[in-house]
């Protein structure tokens, strides 16, 4: 699906990549960033996108994929803000924005799914902005 997105932008005369890596590895992270800043030399916008939805009761919750949704869903999130910060504040000049759902404000609907919006809640604490942050 990437390479067919790329595709469709490359058509229209536009330059697109794209680049994968597991975000829950701050080594993989920190190597994409690299690929991208070689590729197009800076960075001026970085979209946390990353997640993994999950409907567990609570109780019953597997600890191993609780772990793993709060690797998607916030520390992902948190590396690769920790790897692109430094260029966005270099050139003091960049936006980030996160794609928290509305599992990430105080809704009453969100009780039913603890562990999903506790990873969010954790974005909301992390970017205190809200969906758009300017923090350089």
């Amino acid at each position: 699906m990437l390479k067919e997105v790329k595709n469709s932008i490359a058509k229209s005369g536009e330059i697109a990549e794209y680049f994968v890596c597991d975000v829950t590895q701050q080594k993989q992270v920190n190597q994409t960033v690299d690929k991208i800043v070689e590729t197009f030399r800076t960075v001026d916008i970085l979209v946390n996108g990353a997640g993994i939805w999950t409907t567990d009761e609570f109780e019953e919750a597997r600890p191993e994929l609780i772990e793993n949704a709060f690797k998607v869903n916030s520390i992902g999130p948190i590396y690769f803000t920790k790897a692109i910060l430094p260029i966005l504040r270099k050139k003091n000049n960049g936006h980030i924005f996160n794609i928290i759902s509305k599992a990430g404000l105080d809704l009453p609907e969100n009780k039913d799914w603890l562990t999903y919006t506790a990873t969010k809640w954790a974005m909301t604490g992390f970017y205190p902005g809200g969906f758009e942050s300017n923090i350089f």
